[in-house]
């Protein structure tokens, strides 16, 4: 049968026959060939007998989404509203590396450090001393903290577990309450009373300095002066909510479905407002001498003159939050289970606008200092969201707790670049590898998709919204973005012709293929497919780009960038699909092979699965099938012969599996597992699973193999990314000679050379035969002979010197 596409030249062997190069430096590399290949057989027949023993360790981790760590809900915040030091605190509960509170520049969103606090309760900041209170959960005791330095710097015993904490600049003092409330001397940081009265709320009447308390129990008052109850408000029981109006000289408070207003000269009941599903949620209006409320799925507007309702407004949700922007008279409604800020003409009721958030707050608070809305996700979501109190837009995001949705290898700088975020928003953050710390950390508007870096241009690529942004990885600033037709979906390389292939689906619904020239960094061509696309599959050897979906097979050239195969069939609704280059087939998760030179012929088999990994060495292809049951679930996994289509082996996995991917050896197939903190590895000579062993974090991806540091990483894996190190082949990484010090990094290689140089080179054959050229990135060798071939780099004309020799062993 024809292949398609075929390079024209290029036997099925893939070395091209071209003439024997001749020079010195071939006979000097050919003297020592047959003493390093003895070298290996050796080694490898030691390997071969010895006990068969796991080589993967769990060397580290990567943790997200920066080196300050992740940040998990419920949250509590506190900021500073000095614009000269602008600063946020956000206290969370244990993360998986360590706890307490971020600081954060409260303008930039930017993490600038981490407080060691333990979990906190509440958080207080007191600007006149430069210092942060932080009520320790399940401890009697409250951390004091050093604002400059970010450094605890005492510890305050209390009287009970603090919950609420009131800062009175009027005698300097801090409230903490719980099941009393214990008075910190701020200035000296000790305890001063202990005031036996529960307490879960707090208002402070800065005119005649007393405290209002709410508790599961009757409204006290409590005069600061001498930190004593002068009253008891018993019909006000279990007030949720309580707020002071300066301009009136009222409180306000929330009690099941009555609104009550207390005039803080005699401490009277003043006012009885009635409301269906009043909600412990109330703003302050000071200058218009407002209270707004929420009851049901409403707001309503009090005039506090006459404790009068002068406005109510339907929210269709019931409002969870609100605040008030007095300078423009806004007012700011959260809704329960809605993830968007709806902004109001307070005076008018009329609705302004939504502010579409990362996920569904569970609060906020309002900085009038800074003019900003900081909105705190609940535990569920990820990123605190920043409201601009001019512009009525989200101004800023600062991620708290990020989960990995996709990861990308850069083998010519050893990095690691992953995107994590929602639907709203998101980030692209890069890691060190051979450090395992992200060193960086960028917004991307949207959630990022598609992914894909280009080692020819040092650049990386991913889709958010209906743009392609080009991202200089050199200098880690952004070069650009490529409008496309519509959100990208999946990308897919062609090293060789240095062109980006993009599935979108455009305004219309129509599925297409945007062709992306990565030289220039623009759209060339455009390819409309004839339905949706489920799998994108690139075969460079045959410059084709394989597009299935739910009933088309749909082929590309990718030197014309047209299509030359449509074959219409209807494969159903697959889970995965893996291309087996050496068999010439595409074997589908429901049971369809497809016939690589002739796509319209698909045959079934029965062989089924929702994972596949291929062995091209041993012509073998693993499938998984989960089984749902008493946790942890299982999978089996069963394998078959490529060339024959039979089926020659089956076993259990014992975990239900989400991903696998073939090690640099072809030895082993990692595997990850669905909602589990284990990594399976199956023996691919034995089949059988050969060890599993612990994870830091659940997985869902499949795990992505950098050859070149023979380092795993499980994508999907949340937070932090677990690095997984193969050392089963360390004592032949112990053969590197004296060429270590070439351009080229690893001696024993499988799949793809590393060029780490901006020349190109030539790989030759034992023989002296040339095999392939090389150019700077990796390079696919998978269809090369294993033996010892020879990688020659041109030197630099400005360096007169003869061109480098390095020896390469591909082992399969």
């Amino acid at each position: 049968m024809r292949r398609l596409c075929h390079s024209p030249g290029l036997p099925k062997g893939g070395v091209l026959n071209t003439p024997r190069a001749r020079g010195p430096h071939n006979r000097s590399t050919h003297s020592d060939n047959h003493a390093d290949v003895l070298q290996l057989c050796a080694l490898a027949l030691a390997l071969l007998l010895a006990p068969v023993a796991s080589g993967q360790i769990l060397e580290g981790q990567i943790v997200l989404p920066d080196t300050l760590g992740p940040l998990n809900g419920p949250y509590c915040l506190a900021w500073d509203g000095n614009p000269a030091h602008p600063r946020l605190y956000i206290g969370g509960v244990p993360g998986c590396e360590s706890t307490g509170v971020i600081v954060a520049d409260a303008i930039t969103c930017k993490r600038l450090a981490r407080i060691p606090t333990n979990t906190p309760n509440a958080l207080c900041l007191v600007p006149s001393h430069g210092k942060l209170y932080v009520a320790k959960a399940g401890r009697d005791s409250v951390v004091v903290v050093d604002c400059a330095t970010n450094l605890i710097t005492s510890t305050v015993h209390t009287a009970s577990i603090v919950r609420v904490m009131q800062y009175n600049r009027q005698n300097d003092r801090l409230y903490s309450g719980g099941s009393s409330i214990s008075v910190i001397d701020c200035s000296a940081d000790t305890l001063l009373h202990t005031i036996p009265v529960p307490a879960s709320v707090f208002a402070l009447d800065s005119i005649h300095n007393r405290l209002y308390v709410g508790r599961n129990g009757p409204l006290s008052v409590i005069d600061c002066t001498t930190d004593s109850v002068v009253v008891v408000l018993p019909e006000i029981g279990s007030a949720g909510t309580l707020s002071f109006n300066p301009t009136a000289e009222k409180v306000y408070a929330s009690s099941n479905d009555t609104l009550y207003s207390i005039r803080t000269g005699d401490d009277s009941i003043v006012a009885r407002l009635s409301f269906s599903g009043l909600a412990p949620v109330m703003t302050c209006d000071p200058q218009r001498n407002r209270i707004y409320c929420a009851y049901a799925t409403h707001w309503a507007s009090i005039d506090c003159v006459g404790d009068t309702v002068t406005r109510t407004t339907g929210t269709g949700v019931t409002p969870g939050f609100l605040a008030s922007n007095v300078t423009r008279d806004r007012l700011y409604v959260f809704g329960d289970y809605t993830d968007a800020v709806t902004i109001y003409d307070a005076s008018t009721g009329q609705a302004l606008r939504n502010v579409m958030l990362d996920g569904v707050p569970s609060g906020g608070s309002w900085s009038p200092d800074l003019n900003r809305l900081y909105c705190l996700p609940s535990s569920a979501t990820n990123l605190l969201s920043v409201v601009d109190g001019t512009a009525d837009d989200v101004t800023g995001i600062l991620p708290l707790k990020m989960a990995a949705g996709s990861i990308s290898l850069d083998t010519v700088h050893n990095r690691l670049y992953f995107m994590y975020g929602s639907s709203a928003c998101g980030c692209i953050g890069v890691a060190d590898c051979s450090r395992n710390v992200v060193t960086s950390y960028a917004y991307a508007g949207e959630y990022p998709a598609a992914m894909c870096y280009d080692p020819n241009n040092d650049r990386l690529y991913w889709g958010t919204g209906s743009s392609m942004i080009v991202y200089d990885c050199s200098t880690n600033t952004v070069a650009g973005s490529l409008k496309t037709s519509g959100d990208a979906q999946k990308a897919r390389l062609h090293l060789g012709l240095n062109k980006l292939y993009v599935y979108a689906v455009d305004t219309l619904g129509s599925p297409v293929i945007e062709v992306i020239d990565c030289n220039e960094d623009s759209v060339v061509r455009l390819v409309a497919l004839p339905g949706e696309l489920r799998f994108l599959f690139l075969v460079p050897e045959d410059h084709t780009l394989w597009c299935l979906g739910a009933s088309h097979v749909t082929v590309i050239d990718c030197l014309r960038d047209s299509m030359v195969a449509d074959a219409i069939d209807h494969l159903g609704s697959i889970d995965d699909a893996c291309v087996c280059r050496e068999d010439r087939k595409i074997y589908t998760s429901d049971g369809q092979v497809i016939d690589m030179d002739n796509p319209a012929h698909v045959e079934s088999v029965p062989f089924w699965a929702s994972r596949f990994c291929y062995v091209p060495s041993a012509h073998k292809l693993y499938g998984c099938v989960n089984y749902s049951g008493h946790p942890p679930g299982n999978s089996l996994c069963r394998a078959i012969d490529t060339r024959t289509n039979v089926l020659t082996d089956s076993f259990w996995l014992g975990r239900q599996t989400s991903g696998m991917c073939l090690d640099h050896t072809g030895n082993y197939i990692y595997c990850t597992g669905y909602e589990v903190n284990v990594l399976l590895i199956i023996d691919t000579r034995a089949d059988s699973v050969l060890t599993m062993f612990d994870l830091p974090s659940s997985t869902f991806g499949p795990p992505l193999l950098n050859r070149t540091t023979n380092r795993v990483y499980p994508s999907g894996s949340g937070n932090p990314i677990p690095v997984v190190r193969d050392s089963m082949l360390i004592g032949l990484e112990e053969l590197k000679s004296e060429t270590r010090s070439t351009r080229i990094c690893p001696t024993l290689v499988s799949r793809s050379v590393p060029l780490h140089s901006t020349r190109t080179a030539e790989l030759y054959d034992a023989s002296g035969r040339k095999a392939a050229a090389l150019r700077p990135g990796p390079n696919d060798i998978s269809r090369l002979a294993p033996g010892v071939y020879f990688v020659r780099s041109e030197p630099s004309a400005a360096s007169h010197q003869p061109s480098a020799v390095t020896k390469v062993v591909v082992t399969q």
